[in-house]
Protein backbone atom coordinates (compact mmCIF):
# COMPACT_ATOMS: atom_id res chain seq x y z
CA UNK A 1 0.00 0.00 0.00
CA UNK A 2 1.31 3.40 -0.97
CA UNK A 3 1.05 5.85 1.93
CA UNK A 4 1.45 9.62 2.03
CA UNK A 5 1.35 11.72 5.18
CA UNK A 6 1.08 15.50 5.07
CA UNK A 7 0.73 18.14 7.76
CA UNK A 8 -1.19 21.41 7.81
CA UNK A 9 -0.30 24.29 10.12
CA UNK A 10 2.51 22.45 11.92
CA UNK A 11 5.79 20.68 11.17
CA UNK A 12 5.40 16.97 10.55
CA UNK A 13 7.73 14.88 12.69
CA UNK A 14 9.29 11.56 11.80
CA UNK A 15 7.69 10.15 14.97
CA UNK A 16 4.17 10.86 13.68
CA UNK A 17 4.92 9.30 10.29
CA UNK A 18 6.41 6.23 11.98
CA UNK A 19 3.40 6.01 14.31
CA UNK A 20 1.03 5.85 11.33
CA UNK A 21 3.22 3.33 9.51
CA UNK A 22 3.37 1.16 12.65
CA UNK A 23 -0.42 1.30 13.04
CA UNK A 24 -0.83 0.16 9.43
CA UNK A 25 1.65 -2.66 9.96
CA UNK A 26 -0.13 -3.82 13.14
CA UNK A 27 -3.48 -3.85 11.34
CA UNK A 28 -2.28 -5.05 7.93
CA UNK A 29 -4.93 -7.79 7.69
CA UNK A 30 -7.58 -5.05 7.51
CA UNK A 31 -5.73 -3.17 4.74
CA UNK A 32 -5.59 -5.99 2.17
CA UNK A 33 -7.86 -4.26 -0.38
CA UNK A 34 -6.37 -0.79 0.15
CA UNK A 35 -4.31 0.48 -2.77
CA UNK A 36 -3.33 3.89 -1.41
CA UNK A 37 -3.75 5.89 1.79
CA UNK A 38 -3.53 9.68 2.00
CA UNK A 39 -3.25 10.89 5.59
CA UNK A 40 -3.61 14.59 6.43
CA UNK A 41 -2.80 15.76 9.94
CA UNK A 42 -3.78 19.29 10.87
CA UNK A 43 -3.61 21.58 13.85
CA UNK A 44 -6.32 24.17 14.31
CA UNK A 45 -4.98 26.66 16.83
CA UNK A 46 -8.12 28.76 17.18
CA UNK A 47 -10.06 25.70 18.38
CA UNK A 48 -7.13 23.92 20.04
CA UNK A 49 -7.92 20.72 18.19
CA UNK A 50 -5.80 18.30 16.27
CA UNK A 51 -7.39 16.52 13.35
CA UNK A 52 -6.39 13.34 11.53
CA UNK A 53 -8.02 12.63 8.16
CA UNK A 54 -7.56 9.82 5.67
CA UNK A 55 -8.64 9.00 2.15
CA UNK A 56 -8.27 5.33 1.37
CA UNK A 57 -8.30 4.26 -2.26
CA UNK A 58 -9.79 0.80 -2.10
CA UNK A 59 -10.47 -1.47 -5.04
CA UNK A 60 -13.51 0.13 -6.66
CA UNK A 61 -14.15 2.70 -3.91
CA UNK A 62 -12.87 5.72 -1.99
CA UNK A 63 -13.23 5.85 1.79
CA UNK A 64 -12.86 9.07 3.78
CA UNK A 65 -12.73 9.34 7.54
CA UNK A 66 -11.75 11.94 10.13
CA UNK A 67 -11.10 12.13 13.86
CA UNK A 68 -10.24 15.00 16.17
CA UNK A 69 -9.10 15.48 19.74
CA UNK A 70 -6.75 17.61 21.82
CA UNK A 71 -3.82 15.23 21.08
CA UNK A 72 -2.61 14.16 17.63
CA UNK A 73 -1.74 10.61 18.70
CA UNK A 74 -5.21 10.21 20.18
CA UNK A 75 -6.73 11.52 16.94
CA UNK A 76 -4.72 8.99 14.94
CA UNK A 77 -5.85 6.17 17.25
CA UNK A 78 -9.50 7.20 16.87
CA UNK A 79 -9.07 7.46 13.11
CA UNK A 80 -7.70 3.92 12.88
CA UNK A 81 -10.60 2.59 14.96
CA UNK A 82 -13.01 4.19 12.49
CA UNK A 83 -11.10 2.95 9.46
CA UNK A 84 -10.98 -0.63 10.71
CA UNK A 85 -14.72 -0.59 11.43
CA UNK A 86 -15.46 0.73 7.93
CA UNK A 87 -13.15 -1.78 6.23
CA UNK A 88 -14.58 -4.69 8.24
CA UNK A 89 -18.15 -3.71 7.35
CA UNK A 90 -17.16 -3.35 3.70
CA UNK A 91 -15.50 -6.79 3.70
CA UNK A 92 -18.50 -8.41 5.45
CA UNK A 93 -20.87 -6.84 2.93
CA UNK A 94 -18.77 -8.09 0.01
CA UNK A 95 -18.68 -11.68 1.29
CA UNK A 96 -22.46 -12.01 1.63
Amino acid sequence: MKTTVTARHFDLTDALVKYIEDKIEQQKTHFVDVLEGEFVLSYESHHERQVAEVKLHVTGDLIHSEAESEDMYKSIDQLFQKIITILDKRRDKATR
